[in-house]
């Protein structure tokens, strides 16, 4: 069940699913977004999971009125065997 607790001073409310360093439980962005927005009318701002053009449309197309989207970060199956020094991310 998803709980939405009501704030009379709040701007916005910034949705945080699992892909967000599953900082969301189990459930998924995309399946938080309507879920949220039937519950208030105050702005979303749509976190976990977007790194491109397509999954801002999605968000808002779902209720949000945008996204936060972190670095996308490309790990090389070979830096697993690099010290934790010379570990880079582009």
């Amino acid at each position: 069940m998803l709980v939405a607790r009501k704030w009379t001073e709040a701007d916005g409310l910034v949705v945080t699913g699992h892909e967000a360093a599953a900082h969301g439980a189990e459930v998924g962005t995309l399946v938080l977004i309507p879920s949220i927005a039937r519950q208030t009318k105050l702005p979303i701002i749509a976190a976990g999971g977007f790194s491109d053009g397509r999954g801002l449309a999605a968000a808002l197309v779902l209720g949000a009125e945008g996204i936060s989207m972190g670095t996308p970060v490309h790990v090389d199956p070979g830096m697993r065997n690099a010290p934790e020094g010379e570990r880079t991310f582009p």
